[in-house]
């Protein structure tokens, strides 16, 4: 990301002190966390910025996990949002896990009228390198197409030939981020219930107005109440790393979604079974 420095003031002063903390606050307020800009003297800021460590901010996470972000790349979102803040949000999430500690690996699935593995599991082992992979997930689209992003998701990614682990003390996490609703609700459910029944559990990070929050909570892993979140913009993203930093860090989240189906299924056998076992998935 540049920023176009200030001009000097005529005799080499530097600019105000007021408009270097302006310019300051500016870049602070777009790239919370993921820049750090040098103390100066005028308005102008160094060509190559420094990536802060996020685990300094909000500490260590040390659960071996391997997680797959599942991006909506529509043009819903303009581009200047969609890099800044939600590939911007997703490389945050990706400092906050040990990559390079061999705890955590990470993928990445972009979806809008068809769904397109971005790497998988096994392609990256140093943070730098998923950084730079994200920043390439492609942009365009119209329609999101949900159902064969969370197809890929079980049946591509979650594989042990592309590096998904089948260790006991590994979690299987997905987040996914989207600003739209699906294009086939059915299909989605389907796909959204032989997700959670692989043993992959789901967070869902929704983004603007134009979402449908009963499809959302029921791709979500139960309870939906602590899986699913949603912000107004994506400018609010940053307000998320902290509960999502948690929920990955802990992997219980796919133990309550088995909780809950085992608790519907029971309760199916004197309410009707389907009904049961949906209220059970839905937490109801």
């Amino acid at each position: 990301m540049a920023w176009r420095p200030f001009k000097r003031t005529k005799g080499g002063e530097g600019c105000h002190p007021q408009r270097v903390e302006a310019t300051r606050s500016y870049i602070k307020s777009v790239c919370p966390y993921l820049y750090k800009y040098s103390h100066t003297d005028d308005c102008s800021f160094p060509e190559t910025t420094t990536v802060i460590n996020i685990k300094d901010q909000f500490g260590p996470c040390r659960k071996s996990a391997d997680i797959v972000f599942v991006i909506d790349t529509t043009t819903n979102m303009n581009y200047d949002y969609y890099i800044t803040y939600l590939l911007g949000f997703v490389q945050n999430l990706t400092q906050m896990v040990d990559v390079d500690g061999g705890r955590t690996r990470i993928g990445a699935i972009g979806f809008s009228e068809t769904a397109s593995v971005e790497f998988y599991l096994n392609n990256f082992t140093r943070t730098v390198d998923i950084l730079g992979a994200l920043r390439r997930v492609k942009y365009g689209g119209y329609d999101a197409n949900l159902a064969e992003a969370l197809f890929l998701l079980r049946t591509a990614l979650f594989t042990p030939s592309n590096g998904a682990r089948q260790d006991l003390g590994v979690s299987r996490t997905a987040v996914i981020i989207t600003e739209n609703v699906s294009m086939n609700q059915t299909a989605t459910l389907i796909e959204a219930g032989l997700v959670m029944k692989a043993g992959i559990g789901v967070a869902v990070v929704g983004v603007g107005t134009y979402l449908n929050n009963y499809e959302l909570s029921a791709v979500a892993s139960y309870p939906y109440n602590k899986t699913l979140f949603t912000v107004g913009t994506a400018r609010n993203l940053s307000q998320l790393q902290e509960p999502i930093k948690r929920l990955i860090c802990s992997g219980s989240f796919t133990d309550g979604w088995m909780d809950g189906w085992m608790k519907g299924w029971m309760d199916g056998w004197k309410d009707g079974w389907m009904d049961g076992w949906m209220d059970g998935w839905m937490g109801r």
